[in-house]
């Protein structure tokens, strides 16, 4: 492996570990089983890793994740329809679009919770974070 190639497994890794929680919790909120969503979410870094060539650096990580980790969910729920206890696939899609703007609101309920810690005194900074 080359530099790049390192500097590129790199970036895949850090992104990965940084928004694997939140691709997890969507991949749960769809399929419903925890067991179910551990597979769908190892299947999907696969299919991140061997797409990351497609990922442009510097674009929402997390919105591309959870794009892969729906369709592999989703693939996940096609083998289990004969299951009559499984959503079509009409309620799943709007399930996986409510759960990606609940994300985006968490996500951003997150970055003003980050801003507001900041502006406090080291202090109570410290009271916080310990």
């Amino acid at each position: 492996m080359d530099s790049s190639d390192s500097t590129r497994h790199e970036e895949f890794v850090s992104l990965f570990v940084r928004h694997e929680a939140a691709v997890f919790s969507f991949v749960l909120s769809m399929v419903q089983n925890t067991a179910d969503a551990e597979d769908v979410v190892q299947r999907a870094s696969i299919t991140m890793w061997r797409c990351f060539d497609q990922y442009e650096s510097g674009t929402n990580f997390r919105n591309w994740a959870i794009q892969v980790a729906k369709n592999a969910a989703l693939n996940h729920l096609t083998k289990l329809r004969r299951d009559r206890h499984v959503f079509g696939e009409k309620l799943i899609a709007l399930l996986a679009e409510q759960t990606e703007e609940r994300a985006e609101n968490l996500d951003a309920r997150r970055r003003a919770l980050d801003f507001c810690l900041e502006k406090l005194p080291a202090d109570d900074h410290e009271m916080m974070a310990g």
